[in-house]
């Protein structure tokens, strides 16, 4: 079983993430080109999404136009990502532990380029900072403009 605490570590704390994105994303690519052409076939109005959290910083995903007819991209606040970061972590009652995990999150996001430049790049933008109602909104308009 793969333990994914002990990769993170791995990969962010110890420096390599390259290492770990050279193994994984040639495959994940070569995957979906697999698939993208299956589904096409199978629905040729389908709308394909592909979720890639790093896009922009993997020198894997070069080329991502000719790859995908749009990109869109969900932001948050820093401070909300860190926070959100931490939940999901399971850290809550210690404050050490709390402290810990978000230097952890900052030290990933530093390794990461800033939401804005890759704003620049998108074709629709998404905030992920309010209700969940919000963003239910903000999901259709970009859905409905996928679909038309």
């Amino acid at each position: 079983m793969l333990d994914r605490g002990e990769l993170a570590r791995l990969a962010f704390a110890v420096g390599r993430v390259d290492e770990l994105n050279t193994i994984v994303h040639p495959a994940t690519i070569a995957r979906q080109e697999e698939l993208i052409p299956e589904i096409v076939a199978r629905e040729p109005d389908a709308v394909v999404i592909v979720e890639s959290a790093l896009i922009f910083e993997t020198k894997h995903s070069r080329g991502w136009r000719s790859r995908f007819d749009k990109l869109i991209l969900v932001r948050a606040s820093e401070e909300l990502k860190v926070t959100r970061y931490v939940s999901r972590m399971g850290g809550g009652k210690d404050k050490s532990d709390q402290a810990r995990l978000a230097a952890e999150a900052r030290g990933r996001l530093a390794q990461q380029i800033a939401d804005d430049r890759k704003a620049a790049t998108c074709d629709f933008v998404i905030m992920n900072d309010g209700t969940l109602e919000r963003l239910r909104a903000q999901v259709g308009k970009v859905w409905a403009k996928l679909r038309g």
